[in-house]
């Protein structure tokens, strides 16, 4: 009798397999697909971890899955560059052309030198501005002997 029973729960796990494996070629979330045919994350990853042909397979269903996901998103992003829609446009172009890519590493380089030369310039001006204040309060001096030999 166990070993029947064993091989009804063996057999209704792998139902249960095969419609997660479906839904994950549909909907390549793991917490939906789990939720969609009524079982627990946890029973999904202790089945990839028990059952290494099930992981093979999953991973095969999520990463098809994916892969249509993307081509559906692709498809909509046409769509929205095909009325015109400038932020699609750009979006395009961005991430699919390397004269309007934009280098983000280039543009982090950039940034950081225009704040060094801003901080140089303070620098400068400041030195400046000191040289000015000594030359004042030399100037200042020399007008109070000045005056003071006057007197």
């Amino acid at each position: 009798m166990k070993g029947k029973a064993r091989r009804t729960i063996e057999e209704r796990q792998d139902k249960k397999k095969e419609k997660l494996l479906e839904q994950l070629l549909m909907m390549p979330i793991v917490q939906i697909a789990c939720e969609k045919i009524g079982i627990g994350r946890a029973t999904y990853y202790r089945w990839r971890e028990d059952d290494k042909d099930f992981k093979k397979k999953a991973n095969k269903a999520l990463s098809i899955g994916v892969s249509l996901i993307n081509e559906m998103a692709e498809s909509k992003l046409i769509t929205k560059i095909k009325g015109e829609d400038l932020k699609a446009i750009m979006y395009w172009l961005n991430n699919n052309s390397v004269k309007y890519r934009r280098n983000y590493f280039n543009y982090r380089w950039e940034l950081k030198k225009m704040r060094q030369e801003l901080e140089n310039k303070n620098i400068e001006k400041e030195e400046i501005l000191e040289d000015f204040r000594r030359l004042l309060n030399t100037i200042t001096n020399d007008l109070k002997i000045k005056n003071v030999k006057e007197e």
